[in-house]
């Protein structure tokens, strides 16, 4: 997804690096085509930082909840700010789409439901 890769972009670099990155992402992406919606998968910083202990890679053992909080904030704002967009926003805290394929097939099916540009859902705890 581009606009995940510009976002992070714009959040980790310099301003001469965000530069150099924005040129070659647009002559990587010149016709990024919009999509027809948004899924915003969402949880909370404690459960983001269990999630990537559990996994137990390496090169994210440095991965502090401070940077957590600051990427969650920074697409939260962005994803919120898609004027005319419809955006289903999911709370993930008790919903692992990694360890529930069904999951998928649910937001897919909340997605077809959503009819405003902005909604919010939180699935059943199963």
């Amino acid at each position: 997804m581009p606009i995940r890769d510009l976002l992070f972009a714009r959040h980790n670099l310099r301003d001469n690096e965000f530069t150099v990155f924005s040129q070659l992402h647009a002559a990587l992406f010149p016709k990024e085509r919009e999509p027809d919606a948004i899924v915003y998968l969402t949880a909370d910083a404690d459960v983001l930082m269990k999630r990537i202990a559990k996994r137990g890679r390496s090169f994210e053992h440095k991965i502090t909840r401070k940077y957590i909080e600051s990427v969650s904030n920074m697409f939260h704002k962005h994803f919120l700010a898609c004027e005319g967009k419809t955006v289903l926003v999911v709370n993930t805290n008790d919903y692992n789409i990694v360890e529930d394929s069904g999951s998928v097939v649910d937001i897919f099916e909340q997605l077809l439901h959503t009819r405003s540009e902005l909604q919010y859902y939180t699935p059943p705890v199963k």
